[in-house]
C-alpha cells in the first residue's frame, strides 16, 4: 500500500509542476514573446503523423523570406484557418510573435509555433486564442494533482483505520 500512496503523490507532485508551468504560459503577454516582420514565401497547411496512426494533425504553416524556420499554427485552431487564408498572400509583409525557447521548454511545445499574427497591423490570430487553451491545461493538471493526492490521503487513511 505505501508504493501506491508514493506512486499517486508523484503523479500529483508532476501535475502540479505540468500546472506551475501552463499557469506560467498563461500570465504571458504578447510583449514577452518574440517578434519577426517579414514576407511570407510560403503558406500551406501539411500533414503531420503523430506518435501514433491515429494521430493526425493538419497545422498551417507559414515561411517567411527573411527566417529559415517554419511558423507553425496548430490544427486546434483550424477555424480560423479559413480566414486567415483569404487574408494573406505570398510576398504579403506578416508579423509573427512565437515564443522563446524557454517558454517553449517550460510549455511543452515547438518553439516556433505563431501566438500572434499580424498583418498591416491588423491581427489576425489574436494571442487570446493560445491564453484560452492554456488556461483550460492549467485547470486539467491541478484538477488531476488534486485527484491523484486525494487518492492517496483516501489509501492513507483507510490503511489507518
Amino acid at each position: 500500500m505505501k508504493f501506491r500512496k508514493t506512486i499517486l503523490r508523484i503523479f500529483a507532485v508532476i501535475f502540479i509542476y505540468m500546472g506551475l508551468c501552463y499557469l506560467y504560459l498563461y500570465n504571458l503577454t504578447v510583449t514577452d514573446l518574440l517578434s519577426i516582420t517579414g514576407q511570407i514565401s510560403d503558406r500551406k497547411i501539411v500533414f503531420v503523423q503523430g506518435t501514433k496512426p491515429q494521430y493526425k494533425h493538419y497545422p498551417m504553416v507559414i515561411d517567411l523570406d527573411n527566417f529559415n524556420q517554419e511558423f507553425r499554427l496548430m490544427d486546434i485552431y483550424s477555424k480560423t484557418f479559413n480566414n486567415i487564408e483569404k487574408q494573406i498572400n505570398i510576398g504579403d509583409t506578416v508579423k509573427i510573435y512565437y515564443r522563446t525557447k524557454l517558454q517553449a521548454f517550460i510549455g511543452f511545445g515547438k518553439r516556433f509555433d505563431i501566438y500572434q499574427l499580424e498583418k498591416d497591423g491588423q491581427v489576425l490570430f489574436p494571442f487570446d486564442a493560445t491564453k484560452s487553451q492554456n488556461k483550460f491545461s492549467f485547470e486539467m493538471m491541478f484538477f488531476l494533482a488534486a485527484f491523484f493526492y486525494g487518492l492517496s490521503f483516501l489509501i492513507r487513511t483507510k490503511n489507518a483505520s
